[in-house]
């Protein structure tokens, strides 16, 4: 995850792995937002999707 926003200070860090199935067009990642009494611009987000396989070469036998 990148962007603007910090883990753990504007929302709690994300762990694990989503499976896209194939025919599949979109799945949910929940996201908690760590509310604070700061007075701050928008911070984003940014998630990259990466191909899982790429990372597992023995799931291409």
């Amino acid at each position: 995850m990148g962007g603007a926003a910090t883990a753990g200070t504007d929302y709690t860090a994300l762990s694990g792995s989503v499976a896209v199935a194939a025919g599949v067009s979109s799945v949910t990642i929940p996201v908690a937002i760590i509310d604070d009494t700061v007075n701050e611009v928008s911070e984003p987000i940014v998630l990259t999707l990466t191909d899982g396989a790429a990372l597992h070469p023995e799931h291409h036998r």
